[in-house]
């Protein structure tokens, strides 16, 4: 047995970190799968918080207008290019972006991870798994479910529906 360990610097509103996630899912599925004795390796997943500094503003706003705000040095056909490519590789890994929803500060996100890694040290917690389910979820809930992972409602009830203790996740 082998333990691997793997440090991923994200955030959460990165059309490219989600993607990223999923290649390295369909990576260490792979390995477990191909490489001799590869069921039995550990993988010790390290996920680091980066702000893109997506949204400057101090309220949740829609999404949209941060795409726009964050696309307006590009010329149109540049842009078609972009969401071309985009859809292109999304499809590959199972996304399906989309652009509606709002988005605010996403600290509150990072510090849920945070969380959830820090319990993941305790013995027998079976947390590292509960983090890459909950960081899975915030992606998608952000990019495909169109919700604002910025808000407190929300992140409570991705943490539970991911099976950690209401009122951990309060604190």
């Amino acid at each position: 047995m082998a333990v691997i360990e793997i440090e991923v610097i994200y955030d959460l509103v990165c059309a490219w970190c989600y993607i990223g996630k999923r290649n390295l899912d369909r990576a260490i599925a792979l390995h477990r799968k191909v490489y001799p004795g590869g069921r039995s390796d550990v993988f010790l997943i390290k996920w680091r918080p980066y702000y893109l500094d997506y949204n400057h503003h101090p309220h949740s706003v829609d999404k949209g207008e941060l795409i726009e705000e964050r696309l307006s040095n590009m010329t149109p056909e540049q842009r078609t290019a972009l969401f071309n490519r985009m859809s292109q590789i999304r499809r590959s890994v199972g996304i399906h972006f989309r652009g509606g929803g709002k988005i605010g500060s996403t600290r509150d996100a990072h510090r849920l991870v945070h969380f959830i890694q820090a319990k993941a040290l305790q013995p027998a917690s079976g947390g590292d798994d509960t983090t890459s389910i909950v960081v899975e979820k915030l992606f998608e809930a952000y990019h495909e479910l169109e919700m604002d992972i910025s808000d407190q409602a929300v992140l409570k009830s991705l943490s539970v529906d991911a099976g950690l203790n209401p009122d951990e996740v309060a604190e």
